[in-house]
């Protein structure tokens, strides 16, 4: 039951932050010019990849919940 619960708060925990992250990524290219992107990618890599396993991850979390 417990395992169960944490499973289920951890993936919402990591949906909602990649959405979030989604969400500041995108807000800060539509604010810069598209000439300073190529300065902006390092950053977005950066925190784009562990928000991006997090989208994986959360899902296949959601699921092993409520598997069990």
């Amino acid at each position: 039951m417990t395992r169960r619960v944490v499973g289920r708060a951890l993936g919402y925990l990591l949906l909602a932050a990649a959405s979030c992250w989604a969400a500041v990524a995108s807000a800060e290219l539509a604010r810069l010019s598209p000439v300073l992107w190529p300065l902006v990618l390092p950053w977005l890599a950066a925190t784009g990849l562990p928000a991006a396993a997090g989208a994986v991850a959360a899902p296949a979390l959601l699921r092993a919940a409520e598997s069990h």
